[in-house]
């Protein structure tokens, strides 16, 4: 049976945990204990005080891999320019590997 994972979203090291088992993380007021759900791929972008500064910012995409060593996920892309999307530019990635 396959096992979930999750990962920690400031180290990306995965949490060590058996399916189950509850576990206590270390909480401050400074990071909260935020996790990433294995089998995700999340997109990211540096934020900016303005929408045009935003776009400018080098984006990524955080991909974690779940127990079967796959990840799945959409991205849409918007123009910020057109209300009615008229192309839509798709990104599919095949596959990843560790």
């Amino acid at each position: 049976m396959p096992y979930t994972r999750w990962y920690d979203w400031y180290t990306f090291k995965e949490v060590q945990a058996q399916p189950g088992q509850n576990v206590t993380l270390d909480a401050s007021h400074e990071r909260i204990p935020v996790h990433v759900h294995g089998g995700s791929i999340i997109a990211s972008q540096k934020p900016g005080n303005t929408t045009k500064i935003t776009r400018s910012n080098p984006s990524s995409i955080i991909v974690a891999l779940d127990s079967k060593q796959e990840a799945k996920g959409e991205l849409y892309l918007d123009d910020d320019v057109t209300q009615e999307p008229s192309d839509i530019k798709e990104i599919q990635v095949c596959e990843f590997s560790t």
